[in-house]
């Protein structure tokens, strides 16, 4: 009889344990924005046949992202250009075309990208939003 309460109490014992290990909670869903570089390209420099810039932001979280805005800065001297991002699936990329202002290949362009500049989407990760661009003059 021993034998017979023992073994439902330890296996009982055992799935609580593995649900304390694995967590309760489930996994948050958010989206996460960020710079894509696009296959090929190096330092985010994609420009396209009319001389824009052409950024890429993708969603490489785990929920849909709401419409945000993104921002390209030239620096202090040749400033910079805010563009909004529609709504983006999970995985999807939207590209968003800035001019590149005169005199920026001096001899080569330097820009950081910001997506969600204005910090409206709650995201899973706050911390990649910005990278450092340069296109070869």
């Amino acid at each position: 009889m021993y034998k017979r309460i023992l073994c439902p109490v330890i296996i009982v014992g055992l799935l609580i344990g593995l649900v304390a290990i694995t967590g309760c909670t489930p996994p948050q869903l958010k989206p996460d924005l960020v710079p894509a570089n696009p296959e090929g390209w190096a330092g985010f420099c994609d420009i396209d046949d009319n001389g824009n810039l052409v950024v890429h932001v993708k969603n490489q979280g785990n929920a849909p992202a709401g419409s945000s805005y993104v921002k390209v800065d030239f620096g202090p001297q040749l400033g910079f250009f805010v563009k909004p991002v529609p709504v983006l699936s999970v995985g999807e990329t939207a590209t968003v075309l800035f001019p590149i202002p005169r005199g920026c290949f001096t001899p080569d362009c330097g820009f950081t990208i910001t997506v969600d500049a204005h910090n409206d989407i709650d995201e899973s990760n706050e911390e990649n939003n910005t990278v450092m661009g340069n296109c070869l003059g």
